[in-house]
């Protein structure tokens, strides 16, 4: 049984480890008001779960584990300290202020487009991506860049790639 702590009106923000955050996201609408800013100590796993939204305002002090899950979007001021790893995932695009502390996973996602600006601190790894067509403007990867199998064809000319790059057969 999943035991949910005492909310008082104007009280901090819920912290909570990764496991009893998913268990809680998977049995709350991530709408509730008393989940806006929720703080994830550790890993968040997702993973192969049905959960289609999470709360706006999280903070994952780990990676983010959002494979093969039916979610679509992601909330507004996203902070995932570690990787973001949606592989296969549905999510078609992801909001222009997340802020990442690793790498970008997203290898046989849906996804359609990336914000303009992106910064991954990591490797972006965008295998198998059919359905993105073109990179943002101004996207820096400090790790390596992956597009093999994807629908990117070139970098944009601001690209700013610090690894090496795979699937493109020029840039």
């Amino acid at each position: 049984m999943l035991r949910l702590p005492r909310i008082n009106p104007g009280a901090q923000p819920l912290s909570l480890t990764g496991e009893a955050a998913s268990r809680l996201l998977q049995r709350t609408d991530p709408a509730t008001p008393w989940l806006y800013g929720l703080t994830v100590h550790g890993d968040l796993d997702l993973s192969g779960t049905s959960v289609r939204a999470l709360p706006s305002g999280l903070t994952v002090e780990g990676r983010l584990l959002l494979s093969w899950t039916p979610m679509r979007t992601l909330p507004p001021s996203l902070r995932v300290d570690g990787s973001l790893i949606a592989v296969g995932s549905a999510l078609t695009h992801l909001p222009q202020d997340l802020q990442l502390g690793g790498g970008l996973y997203l290898s046989d996602s849906a996804i359609e487009r990336l914000p303009t600006g992106l910064h991954v601190p990591g490797n972006l790894v965008l295998i198998g991506a059919r359905r993105l067509h073109s990179l943002p403007a101004h996207l820096r990867v400090d790790g390596d860049l992956d597009v093999s199998a994807s629908g990117i064809t070139h970098l944009p000319k601001d690209a700013d790639v610090r690894g090496q790059i795979r699937g493109l057969l020029a840039y």
